[in-house]
């Protein structure tokens, strides 16, 4: 389904009655990097944690939630936030995205980058000049989205499950 060129699409802050509209994207969102991470398995319960999550999001001033709506609904949705660093660094203040997702039917017409575009004048209004963000190892398609707008990498992210299987297949490569 293409949208016509006079097809328009509403880039808009959040407001409460957004949240029941934004959470099927939200699940969306957590089951696609659910495939890529069994933590993003959403628990059997998650619908009201989530919503009070994006309801607390919605007050906070160091907070951004913006929506994109179609005329059949709300088709995307970012979440993004001022952070801080400790007060020993020169350049503090700093974005970070930790939600942007645009349904699979509504993807690749410049929704997303209409979303970006948003999000970033937000972060410049409040004295924000460089924006963080994490993409999960296999997902070409969003690493190429923010790539497409200017993000580069700069650091990998590592973790560890301390459930003792990592420990003891290191521990059996060093001999020990």
């Amino acid at each position: 389904m293409n949208t016509a060129p006079t097809e328009r699409i509403l880039i808009r802050k959040a407001i409460e009655s957004d949240i029941a509209a934004i959470l099927p994207l939200w699940r969306e969102l957590m089951e696609f990097h659910s495939d890529f991470d069994s933590r993003f398995k959403l628990a059997a319960d998650a619908v009201s944690p989530g919503k009070s999550h994006l309801r607390s999001e919605l007050t906070k001033p160091t907070s951004f939630l913006a929506v994109a709506e179609h005329r059949s609904g709300i088709v995307g949705y970012c979440l993004a936030s001022v952070h801080n660093q400790p007060s020993f660094f020169e350049h503090r203040a700093y974005g970070f995205v930790s939600e942007f997702h645009v349904s699979h039917s509504f993807r690749r017409r410049g929704i997303g980058r209409s979303l970006f575009a948003n999000m970033t004048q937000w972060f410049q209004r409040n004295g924000v000049s460089r924006i963080e963000l994490v993409t999960m190892n296999g997902n070409e398609g969003s690493k190429a989205f923010w790539q497409g707008v200017g993000c580069c990498a700069y650091a990998e992210r590592r973790f560890i499950e301390l459930d003792g299987a990592v420990q003891r297949a290191g521990a059996a490569r060093q001999g020990l």
